[in-house]
């Protein structure tokens, strides 16, 4: 058996897991052609090129997230490899905690000796919460530039 049952994880963080690379792709076709738009000039398609690549980039980051919180095995097996680089032995503290988060992201692992291990990178969270909030700054820009050329064109 390649994938154990008991990971406690759900069908969603595989769904997430499968659509994180092909959600990357789409949000990263229109930056091509809005951007060949924005060269000539149109400020609004710039701005949405911005907030369309800065999507993709908070996507795949959140992908690359995703995989260190998903497991193969059990919480006991995936934390204490983390830990201790072996999956099992005499001697090591009991695990007494494992709890997986989507948003934000986390894999919070809890020992008997009160150590705590989050098996997902310092710098995931952060970065999406960048990424997103300047996506978002982008896509107002974009919006208002659109409504000023359409407000300058019709009178």
């Amino acid at each position: 058996m390649l994938i154990a049952t008991d990971t406690g994880q759900g069908p969603l963080h595989w769904l997430l897991l499968l659509a994180g690379p092909p959600a990357v792709l789409a949000l990263s076709v229109p930056v091509a052609r809005l951007a060949r738009r924005g060269r000539r000039g149109d400020r609004g398609s710039a701005w949405a090129a911005g907030a369309f690549a800065l999507l993709a980039a908070a996507a795949a980051c959140y992908t690359v997230g995703l995989f260190t919180v998903l497991r193969l095995e059990s919480a006991y097996h995936t934390c204490t490899y983390e830990r201790f680089r072996f999956p099992d032995g005499a001697g090591i503290p009991r695990l007494t905690g494992a709890e997986d988060s989507l948003l934000p992201l986390g894999s919070v692992c809890v020992w008997e000796d009160g150590t705590v291990l989050d098996r997902v990178p310092a710098f995931v969270n952060p970065a999406l919460a960048l990424l997103t909030a300047a996506a978002a700054v982008c896509a107002a820009l974009a919006l208002d530039r659109g409504r000023r050329a359409r407000g300058a064109a019709g009178g």
